[in-house]
């Protein structure tokens, strides 16, 4: 999603195509009325997909891939930025 000039990701929770559309609709209206701020904490719930004690959580197929995702920028942007430091 985009609005003033930011992008981000939100879960939608359905692989229904009819209720996806009407749930990506609704946040969008919101965040256009209300800003990211609150977008993002009414609609990005955070989630773990295992605990600490192992137990398993439920997450969406398309959560946990942004969650690699964003894993794997961190990890080269770490590097990218480790390389630029170091003059290499």
């Amino acid at each position: 999603m985009q609005h003033a000039g930011q992008r981000d990701f939100f879960p939608l929770q359905t692989s229904n195509k009819a209720a996806a559309s009407t749930k990506a609709r609704d946040i969008y209206i919101f965040l256009a009325a209300n800003g990211w701020e609150a977008t993002s904490a009414r609609h990005k719930k955070t989630k773990t997909v295992i605990s600490s004690q192992n137990s398993e959580k439920q997450c969406t197929v398309g959560e946990h891939l942004l969650a690699v995702c964003r894993q794997a920028l961190r990890l080269t942007l770490t590097c990218l930025l480790a390389m630029l430091l170091h003059g290499r």
